[in-house]
C-alpha cells in the first residue's frame, strides 16, 4: 500500500506545481489584504461623515463664503457688467430714438 501512495514533497513535485501553488497562495493573500483595506477605508469614511464633518461644517461654510468674497473683490467688473447688460437691453427697447 505504501508503494501506491505518492509522496507529496518538495523534491517529488515539478517546478510548475510548486510555482502554481505559491502563485495561488500569494494571490489569495493579496486579495485578502485588498478586501481588508477596503473594509477599513469604508469604516473610516463613515466615521468621518458621522463624527467629524458635523463639527467642522461651520468652518467650511465660512471658508467658502470667504473664498467667494475674495473672488468678487478680485473681479468687480464682471459682476457689474452683468447687471448693466440686463438693464441696457430693457432700456434700449423701451426708449424711442430721436434724431435732430
Amino acid at each position: 500500500m505504501t508503494n501506491e501512495l505518492k509522496e507529496n514533497s518538495l523534491y517529488t513535485n515539478s517546478y510548475w506545481d510548486i510555482f502554481w501553488k505559491n502563485f495561488l497562495v500569494g494571490f489569495a493573500r493579496g486579495l485578502g489584504g485588498l478586501a481588508t483595506y477596503l473594509i477599513l477605508l469604508v469604516i473610516v469614511y463613515y466615521a468621518f461623515l458621522a463624527l467629524v464633518l458635523p463639527k467642522i461644517s461651520p468652518f467650511l461654510t465660512a471658508f467658502q463664503k470667504t473664498q467667494d468674497n475674495l473672488e468678487r473683490l478680485q473681479n468687480p467688473g464682471s459682476m457689474l457688467n452683468g447687471l448693466f447688460q440686463k438693464n441696457s437691453k430693457s432700456i434700449e427697447l423701451d426708449t424711442p430714438t430721436t434724431t435732430r
